[in-house]
């Protein structure tokens, strides 16, 4: 019996299932970081549209949803042709910021992946974070216990880093806010990984705290620090050496 076909629906808890194409592999087969945390973004979209807070909506208040902060764990990456199950759920949506938890599941309904991010409401005038308004407040929190326990405290920066690579933010990597979506920002991280890690060792775990936007033209550098198999990434506007987003990678 397929396990998916036991999940309840509820407006509370998410659940959306994904079958992996041949353009979400990597080059082992697998499915890609990248796109998991597209996977991620998606059905944390889909939820918000369902409980009528979607980017839509909000943008018409002059608001938006804007990735702070993201934790994902990783046991076992799926394969070309397998599916998958996501579930998430809202956990937190007090003072600055509005928690979200994820589970990622196989066929057999086995735990392979897990994440929690932190979410800002941005007033698009000012550009600036908001309180939680009270039709977010209001909103129901399942009894749930977070998969991933992170208060979220501040990551460190690079110190004597590496070198690096720099990039260039295209048009391509923009999203609807107008500015590079978060997901690049991990690309441009991961660039930067020595060749005999990212192809001896497997990314158990990624940490990222956004810092700033990063806009069309932007040059970008990349830069890391390496403790063992931690390596503390750094990303950087080129012109002005304004940091974007600490990333923390985690190989096993």
């Amino acid at each position: 019996m397929d396990a998916f076909q036991s999940i309840e629906p509820s407006i509370a808890v998410w659940n959306e299932s994904f079958q992996i194409r041949a353009f979400e592999a990597d080059a082992s087969g697998h499915l890609g970081i990248l796109h998991l945390f597209n996977y991620f973004q998606e059905v944390a979209g889909n939820h918000a549209s369902a409980l009528g807070v979607s980017i839509e909506k909000l943008n018409a208040q002059q608001l938006t949803w804007m990735l702070s902060r993201f934790h994902i764990q990783v046991k076992r990456y799926p394969v070309w042709g397998e599916k998958i199950l996501l579930k998430t759920w809202p956990s937190d949506h007090s003072g600055l910021h509005a928690l979200r938890e994820f589970v990622m599941y196989d066929a057999e309904g086995e735990q392979i992946g897990q994440g929690t991010s932190g979410w800002l409401m941005i007033d698009l005038k000012r550009r600036r974070p908001i309180r939680m308004p009270d039709f977010i407040t209001s909103i129901e929190l399942p009894d749930l216990s977070r998969p991933v326990d992170d208060p979220f405290n501040k990551l460190p920066s690079p110190e004597g880093s590496e070198p690096g690579k720099s990039f260039t933010v295209g048009y391509h990597d923009l999203d609807i806010n107008q500015h590079a979506n978060s997901v690049h920002y991990i690309r441009w991280a991961l660039e930067a990984v020595p060749d005999e890690i990212r192809t001896d060792r497997q990314l158990s775990a990624l940490e990222v705290q956004f810092r700033a936007e990063a806009k069309y033209g932007d040059g970008i550098v990349s830069r890391f620090e390496k403790e063992g198999l931690v390596l503390i990434h750094g990303l950087y506007e080129q012109t002005s050496n304004r940091a974007l987003a600490v990333v923390r990678s985690t190989w096993t």
